[in-house]
């Protein structure tokens, strides 16, 4: 399914073959040279590699292309051949990260897909995925295994070799990757791992970032279109560390107030979630405390908040987000559920149980939730409950943002929920994948394998929702 990376070899040059030096558009690197013979491009050389025409990964470089699909440098505008205009693709697509397809951290469906049993097929992913998602402009669909290998999908399906980052550690629930148009970005090894896509460039511009006496605190959230947010612990205190993915930078860091008593030295935190705000407030939660980012008087400001005495949030839970905005975590409160608010003067709302959030929804056992405001609730007919779980994975919204539909994993012999939750253990339980609508669930006849819900892997694009776990694979496609 994927192709090993090999040195590409330049053809045999021939005398009427001409090289044309482009400027690179990375600063201080030497020119690109393209090859052209008979006025065609053969290709270009680029950081020691030859990449001929038909290679993959000049996709990613999103060049000029002729009707034929011959790339050119991206200062043509014309094929020289025809007079016809060169084309690009569309800047655009989908974008998601992981463990949620959306920046702000929750799992929205952002297309409708016809979902019925007979539409899904058996399909495959690079051995050892670890992580799906979605980067650039135009988007593509990458993959990073738990080795630590990169790989991109083409528009032919097929998955081709990138990169090596290192394997995959530390705790699940803090480890995520922010993607946006201009490249993606994640923690590993106690290192910001940061990956640029440049127009002209097939393939990543990676930088690995460590400051010395410094530790990363957590996985990065997206703020806008380029810059990325990192809890980062440096020997004078915790602060959130800027970077501009268009300058190519570090900005400014932001300093973090704590709330008096409170210290969250050694904690990883989560995975980010925002508000849905024009310019979002962003969390990261760890078990006592949480960091708050959000804008006052047109400036960045940052608070760490204790949650309060008796009250502890429940690593790798899904998230809440209420009609008011206001984000929830899955919390014990003196030993019982509950969900607890992010809020400086946090409160809490008793549970019977342990509810899974899937946006403004929320199941428990056999019972389905429209919102956390309303004890109103639909009971299906299901064996959900004393050993099995209502896991959501992804849900649709409606207009005014309720959930209206979602992806449920029934799952299993689980009776510790928040080691489940936490992906501590080891032990492989069985999941049935439905579909829930209103008051009815579509089972699909498909069987997932998975320890903890960071197995779980989940992709989408505007035709095609991929779901994956433990090697089962399964895709539906429009059309």
């Amino acid at each position: 399914m994927s192709s090993h990376p090999m040195p590409i070899r330049a053809r045999d040059t021939h005398p009427s073959d001409e090289s044309w030096p482009v400027a690179s558009p990375l600063p201080g690197e030497p020119p690109i040279e393209w090859v052209f013979s008979r006025g065609l491009p053969k290709g270009f050389h680029w950081n020691g590699e030859f990449f001929h025409q038909g290679d993959p990964r000049l996709d990613l470089a999103n060049l000029p292309c002729s009707e034929g699909g011959l790339a050119y440098p991206a200062s043509f505008r014309v094929d020289p051949q025809t007079g016809r205009m060169l084309s690009r693709a569309p800047g655009d697509g989908m974008l998601s990260g992981f463990p949620c397809l959306g920046a702000d951290g929750f799992n929205v469906l952002p297309v409708p897909l016809d979902l019925a049993v007979n539409k899904w097929r058996a399909a495959e992913l690079p051995k050892g995925a670890a992580a799906l998602f979605r980067a650039g402009s135009p988007s593509r669909p990458f993959c990073l295994t738990s080795q630590g290998e990169l790989l991109f999908r083409g528009d032919d399906g097929t998955w081709t070799w990138l990169d090596k980052m290192v394997p995959l550690d530390g705790p699940k629930t803090s480890f995520a990757i922010a993607s946006g148009a201009r490249g993606f970005a994640m923690v590993l090894a106690d290192s910001a791992i940061i990956c640029r896509l440049i127009d002209g460039i097939p393939g990543v511009v990676k930088e690995i970032e460590r400051f010395a006496g410094a530790h990363f605190r957590g996985p990065p959230s997206l703020l806008g279109h380029a810059h990325l947010a990192f809890p980062l612990q440096r020997p004078e205190g915790l602060v959130i560390a800027i970077y501009d993915m268009e300058a190519g930078g570090w900005a400014a860091d932001i300093p973090v107030e704590a709330d008096t008593g409170t210290d969250a030295a050694g904690e990883r935190f989560t995975a980010p979630v925002q508000n849905s705000a024009q310019v979002p407030d962003v969390y990261w939660c760890a078990r006592t405390t949480f960091l708050h980012l959000s804008l006052e008087h047109n400036e960045r400001v940052a608070r760490l908040h204790r949650l309060g005495e008796g009250k502890a949030l429940i690593p790798g839970a899904p998230m809440l987000r209420d009609v008011e905005e206001t984000v929830y975590a899955l919390s014990r409160v003196d030993g019982n559920y509950a969900f607890t608010s992010l809020t400086p003067k946090s409160r809490s709302v008793a549970l019977n149980g342990p509810h899974l959030a899937a946006g403004r929804a929320r199941y428990n056992g056999r019972d389905f939730y429209p919102s956390i405001a309303s004890d109103d609730m639909v009971t299906f007919r299901i064996e959900a409950g004393a050993g099995r779980l209502i896991l959501p994975v992804a849900f649709g919204t409606d207009p005014r943002g309720a959930t209206e539909g979602c992806l449920i994993v029934l799952v299993e012999d689980v009776y510790d929920v928040d080691a489940f939750l936490a992906g501590t253990g080891e032990v492989y339980r069985r999941g049935t994948l439905y579909w829930h609508s209103h008051a009815q669930l579509y089972p699909f006849r498909i069987t997932l394998n998975l320890r903890s819900p960071f197995d779980l892997l989940v992709l989408c694009d505007p035709g095609c929702l991929i779901v994956s776990s433990a090697g089962r694979t399964y895709e539906v496609r429009e059309g």
